[in-house]
């Protein structure tokens, strides 16, 4: 996959970006090095996901910086207009009125790339008996059409809304995909971000709520189907990539029409390339047409000589931990209990990478799994019995989700201390 190349350019924007490059080096300047600065702004749901690339591309071009905002999508895409931006970050494709503005202020549309895909998981509370929704029934609870979550096989409890604010792509893409351009009830409760949306459905019993499948908070992501013989299909790796989840959708970088920043131009092709997809991989997102072989090279230190891990898991080890710096696990130790016979394990996390590690569940053998809960230190201890060491893995995926749903996993065995 290529970033397609810029549009030839009016003089003027040539002159206004060569005096931009020239005051920011000017700027920047330190001995013997001109630096550089990209900003990024737009989509709350990507936000952790762009850090994360723009940290990685810096250390590799340390004379090249970021500035990463997230304050929803729509907020990217009028910095972009505004010229307050080189990138914006946003969850969904751009709308046709959005389009029409691009090509009135800008002269065309912006150019378009796709970094990944992603599906919007549909979140209710642990307890709630419903485990599968179709369109029609999602729509009819967006709108306030239905209100009791009896009359969806559910208990006699009043439904509780958790929507996004209005900047955000991911509501603009749910109110286009399953309300049709609907608005949303008006007892709807906004809340500001992916995290703190899933997090209030964990707290409360009546709620139903949306983000990326990248994120979740203990509540229990449902099953999405197109019709009532249906029984729904799970947002995994392969449902979301090959588009037969219903709420599937890409994740966009648009920069201006006319841009010919070079620094930005050699960050887009980093990005789509299999280093970048790997990181886009980690973050619980999906490459983008791209071969999966080539995004895990990229992440794994050496080939495998048992069998593989299953199609869509990448299979952590120490060794490709500490070589290729993963942001999910960061400290993982083992402590030997021998009058117990068993193996207490202590792992965490660094900030940007907690709200991976909330979403990680351990799973000992088939069918037990044990939910991660931070303590006030961000870190997760365990006890577990020597005999079930062997059958034990650390599973990224979401809570409740069939095993083959899993985006990687660590057998744990391979941390404990011999």
């Amino acid at each position: 996959m290529s970033v397609p190349p810029a549009r030839p350019a009016h003089d003027v924007f040539h002159a206004v970006r060569a005096l931009v490059v020239v005051l920011v080096a000017l700027v920047c300047q330190v001995p013997g090095t001109a630096q550089v600065r990209i900003t990024i702004k737009g989509s709350n749901t990507m936000l952790a996901l762009n850090r994360e690339l723009a940290d990685r591309y810096h250390r590799e071009h340390p004379d090249t910086r970021f500035v990463v905002e997230g304050l929803g999508s729509e907020s990217g895409i009028h910095a972009l207009l505004r010229g307050e931006t080189d990138v914006a970050a946003v969850s969904r494709p751009l709308h046709t009125g959005e389009l029409a503005e691009f090509e009135r202020v800008l002269g065309g549309p912006p150019r378009e790339i796709v970094i990944g895909r992603d599906g919007v998981g549909v979140y209710v509370h642990e307890s709630n008996p419903v485990s599968s929704l179709t369109l029609d029934q999602l729509a009819a609870i967006l709108a306030g059409d239905v209100r009791n979550w009896k009359d969806l096989g559910g208990p006699d409890r009043s439904i509780e809304i958790v929507n996004r604010n209005e900047k955000s792509g991911t509501r603009g893409y749910l109110q286009e995909r399953v309300l049709g351009g609907r608005p949303y009830a008006r007892e709807a409760h906004d809340v500001a971000s992916a995290a703190v949306a899933t997090a209030t459905v964990a707290r409360e019993p009546g709620a139903i709520g949306y983000a990326g499948i990248a994120f979740s908070r203990g509540a229990k992501i449902i099953r999405i189907s197109t019709d009532d013989d249906d029984p729904g299909i799970w947002p995994s790796h392969e449902n979301v990539a090959n588009g037969s989840y219903p709420l599937s959708r890409s994740l966009h970088f648009y920069v201006h029409p006319e841009s010919d920043f070079p620094e930005v131009q050699a960050f887009l092709e980093w990005v789509v390339s299999p280093k970048g997809q790997a990181v886009v991989s980690l973050f619980g997102y999906f490459p983008d047409s791209i071969d999966d072989t080539a995004v895990a090279d990229a992440v794994a230190s050496q080939p495998h000589h048992e069998p593989g891990p299953r199609r869509g898991v990448i299979e952590l080890t120490p060794q490709n931990m500490r070589d290729y710096d993963l942001p999910l696990v960061v400290a993982f130790a083992s402590t030997d209990v021998p009058e117990r016979k068993s193996v207490i394990v202590s792992f965490g996390a660094a900030e940007h990478a907690l709200e991976a590690l909330r979403r990680m569940t351990l799973r000992i053998g088939e069918h037990t799994e044990i939910p991660i809960q931070l303590d006030d230190e961000a870190s997760f201890h365990f006890e577990i019995g020597k005999e079930h060491l062997a059958n034990a893995k650390l599973v990224l995926t979401e809570r409740g989700a069939p095993t083959d749903a899993a985006i990687f996993e660590v057998p744990l065995a391979r941390f404990a201390r011999r």
